[in-house]
């Protein structure tokens, strides 16, 4: 195997291990915020889409007036 590659492959294994470490961490930074504040979700509660209200689909019943 070309030593080049063995190197690729090993940086790009740190990388990924170093980005799982940061989202652990800011994923236990957000809860210890949300615990100091009072505002932990609580498991029974639905979790929001994530899609922001002004992207939302509004389902609106069309109006029609009859003409007479």
């Amino acid at each position: 195997m070309n030593p080049t590659h063995t190197i690729s492959y090993g940086l790009a294994q740190a990388h990924l291990a170093d980005l799982q470490d940061q989202a652990r961490r800011q994923s236990l930074a957000r809860t210890a915020r949300a615990d100091q504040t009072g505002k932990a979700r609580s498991g029974s509660q639905p979790r929001s889409s994530g899609v922001p209200g002004h992207l939302r689909l509004v389902h609106r019943r069309r109006v029609t007036t009859a003409i007479g």
